[in-house]
């Protein structure tokens, strides 16, 4: 999560999740471009979602 993804199946890839981050105030999306043109969406975390890292940093440590 905490890594250069940007496409939403980069996410749910890595982190085996399938939708609710957007609705839940995690992440957010923007319209994505390359080589001039849109390519679809982009998501980024959120301020929500970066308020996350030491827990998320802390279950990496602990498991």
């Amino acid at each position: 999560m905490f890594r250069d993804d940007v496409r939403y199946s980069q996410f749910s890839q890595s982190l085996g999740i399938s939708n609710g981050l957007v609705a839940a105030g995690l992440m957010k999306s923007r319209a994505g471009a390359g080589a001039g043109k849109i390519t679809g969406r982009e998501y980024y975390l959120a301020d929500k979602g970066w308020n996350l890292k030491p827990f998320e940093m802390a279950l990496t440590q602990w498991g």
